[in-house]
């Protein structure tokens, strides 16, 4: 007895689709690659004009770095969200991250998500204490562009939901406010960290011998934001100071830092056009 392969037939092609349809879904896939071409692709598609200050520290500064631990501490007015945005635009298009976890305080989160929405085109979802109650917040598809005020984060009920096994790692984390995340030291010069201290050291990758901030991960990436910089003290000692740089940049918590006032960061001329 002879036995005969079978023979796959492939499916007949539909020429049949809306010809609009199919133009779209061409024209999407040919911008995914965009930024083969225009190094700046992320310029092109949102809704803004950067002003050349805001140019230089996204593409000379935060995208140059494979991975990025960077302060930024220009003065109020200056554009730091603007900034953040484009370079989370950027990093999207050229696929190099997916996951983003953005970290205000409370009363600014609901700012942080209409501006990503409405100048950006990226759908961050807003994270509540009752989430936690309910289901992980953090694991789903739909958890990939989070928003969460450091304090929600910063809960037992809701960094235990960041513990679980199930929660696959952030390759990006923002700190908005960042001069916030404070250090004080007692009288018998002993530092008490606060709980927003802890949550950046923990999601920077500096490991802590408490369970409560155990966490099997650490983002890849990790910008701080903050308009007041504590330059000149020691302690308090906060994120954005010389106490956090001097003893964790050698453990990758920063690896740069700006700090531009903002007549200085306006100061650039721009550039002539032929």
């Amino acid at each position: 007895m002879y036995h005969h392969d079978t023979v796959e037939v492939p499916p007949p092609i539909d020429f049949s689709a809306v010809l609009e349809v199919v133009r779209v879904v061409v024209e999407g896939e040919r911008l995914t690659y965009g930024h083969l071409f225009n190094p700046a692709f992320a310029t092109e598609i949102s809704l803004i004009e950067p002003l050349p200050h805001q140019r230089i520290a996204v593409y000379d500064h935060l995208l140059k770095q494979s991975r990025l631990r960077f302060l930024l501490a220009d003065d109020a007015g200056a554009g730091k969200t603007i900034m953040t945005g484009l370079a989370i635009r950027e990093l999207l298009t050229r696929r190099l991250i997916s996951r983003i976890l953005i970290v205000p305080p409370a009363g600014l989160v609901g700012n942080w998500q209409h501006e990503m929405s409405q100048l950006f085109n990226l759908e961050f979802s807003i994270v509540s204490g009752n989430d936690a109650r309910t289901g992980n917040p953090f694991v789903g598809p739909q958890s990939n562009l989070l928003l969460v005020s450091v304090d929600t984060l910063a809960g037992e009920r809701m960094f235990s939901r960041l513990q679980e096994a199930e929660v696959i790692p952030y390759d990006l984390v923002v700190f908005d406010e960042a001069h916030k995340l404070a250090a004080d030291r007692e009288a018998d010069l002993r530092m008490r960290k606060t709980d927003r201290y802890r949550l950046a050291e923990t999601l920077a990758g500096i490991p802590s011998d408490d369970e409560r901030w155990a966490l099997s991960w650490s983002c890849h990436h990790l910008l701080l934001l903050s308009a007041t910089p504590t330059w000149a003290r020691t302690f308090p000692t906060t994120a954005c100071g010389d106490s956090w740089s001097r003893m964790r940049c050698q453990r990758s918590m920063l690896s740069m830092s700006t700090h531009r006032t903002r007549d200085a960061a306006t100061s650039y001329a721009a550039p002539k056009r032929s």
